[in-house]
């Protein structure tokens, strides 16, 4: 499994789920989802990753930011609350043998981020303070922020990341457990 065989299904799948569509976004029952570049998912996880670490993506959609984590974390875990885009991920991991890649079909604020070292979100809405208390509560690790519009109001950036298409913010964590 390399980035490329990751690229080439990715980028047919994209194809045919929004045939015909002169825009690449699709607005689903719980908000709208739109392709992230491979190529940024790249370089961020290249960076940020490590074979010893646990990736999550919340809202995980097509699965390709699980699939390419998938190549730099010891595990990668998606969340996706959206059907459709679930069984759609769930099919293209399976048919690149990724083993390491795991995906759960639930609202991801039910998820226990504590299990984690890095959490990724490309948002379509802005941050919820109860979102952001629970980021600061459980998780022991980054945040990547894929969006210049959508950041959370009460945590500080620690690095923010030119990236293709707009900044990515990153944000360092210890959890409160509170």
């Amino acid at each position: 499994m390399d980035i490329d065989q990751i690229k080439d299904t990715y980028r047919n799948f994209h194809e045919e789920y929004l045939s015909g569509s002169p825009v690449l976004l699709k607005y689903m029952e719980h908000g709208v989802w739109a392709p992230s570049s491979i190529k940024d998912m790249w370089r961020l996880f290249r960076k940020h990753g490590g074979r010893e670490k646990r990736f999550l993506d919340l809202g995980s959609g097509d699965g390709i930011a699980v699939a390419t984590a998938s190549l730099f974390f010891m595990e990668a875990h998606g969340i996706e609350i959206d059907e459709s885009l679930y069984n759609s991920s769930n099919r293209l991991i399976e048919l690149l043998g990724i083993k390491n890649a795991h995906l759960e079909k639930k609202d991801f604020m039910e998820a226990d981020f504590s299990a984690f070292d890095a959490i990724f979100i490309a948002p379509d809405k802005p941050f919820t303070l109860k979102l952001e208390r629970k980021i600061r509560n459980e998780l022991n690790g980054i945040l990547i922020v894929y969006s210049s519009i959508f950041r959370p109001e009460t945590l500080k950036p620690s690095e923010i990341i030119p990236t293709k298409h707009h900044e990515t913010a990153l944000y360092k964590n210890s959890a409160m457990n509170v």
